[in-house]
């Protein structure tokens, strides 16, 4: 957490089991068995949560400036995670907590 390393979009599972020193089926297995959830939705999680962070902080960042900030690298996948996380599209969640 302290670290980010979910910031990275181009991060893949080989690379977080190469910084946790720990082999890759071992990383997946763990996320798996310990937050019931996919290394993708793990690490969108993540990210979600910092996309949040980053408009909470200034409001005055567009969705665009903000999921790049936060990891992804195109507006679909942010869009996806974000609906699936939240249950609402970043503009009604903005609406929502008028930020």
């Amino acid at each position: 957490e302290l670290q980010k390393p979910y910031l990275n979009s181009e991060l893949r599972l080989a690379d977080l089991a190469s910084e946790l020193d720990i082999p890759k089926h071992h990383t997946s297995q763990i996320i798996n068995e310990n937050f019931d959830m996919t290394f993708f939705d793990f690490i969108n999680k993540y990210r979600v949560e910092e996309w949040k962070q980053i408009i909470e902080q200034d409001g005055s960042q567009n969705i665009t400036e903000a999921l790049y900030a936060s990891g992804y690298n195109n507006r679909v996948s942010f869009y996806k995670a974000f609906k699936k996380s939240t249950g609402l599209a970043p503009k009604e969640y903005r609406t929502k907590y008028d930020l």
